[in-house]
């Protein structure tokens, strides 16, 4: 079950953490993310080490961002990709976006993860999307 919550805060972390949500329309921009998470729902767990994500973008002047992502989740290190198209236009933008996580030593968390996000210029958005485990569906 904490692997679960970890895993809905990290894909969380990575949607909200968008540089092509910050970049103006026609415009390209890099942005460098770092989050650092550390979970207290169980108090008898005394060497909790938590989790870190360290995320790299780059948006394009035609709407496509690219991610190179790496983090570290109960002792699980991972490497990543995301790819997002942003549609921008007056009053409301989206993006489509699609996250791999690669785990280094499990091969059985592997993750994708499919996201559609509508935000709008005073950064206010929603999301819909979910995430598939070592190949299974969306």
């Amino acid at each position: 079950m904490k692997k679960t919550i970890l895993l809905i805060l990290t894909l969380l972390g990575f949607t909200l953490a968008n540089t092509g949500m910050l970049t103006p329309k026609e415009e390209s921009g890099m942005g460098a993310w770092l989050s650092y998470e550390l979970a207290t729902l169980d108090s008898d767990i005394e060497d909790f080490e938590g989790a870190y994500n360290i995320s790299f973008d780059y948006m394009t002047s035609l709407g496509l961002e690219v991610g190179l992502n790496m983090g570290d989740e109960y002792g699980d290190a991972w490497k990543g990709l995301e790819l997002a198209y942003h549609y921008k236009s007056e009053k409301w933008n989206m993006a489509l976006s699609w996250t791999r996580q690669l785990f280094d030593d499990s091969n059985d968390m592997d993750t994708d993860a499919l996201w559609f996000t509508g935000y709008s210029n005073s950064r206010i958005y929603g999301s819909l999307g979910g995430w598939s485990v070592d190949g299974a569906a969306f």
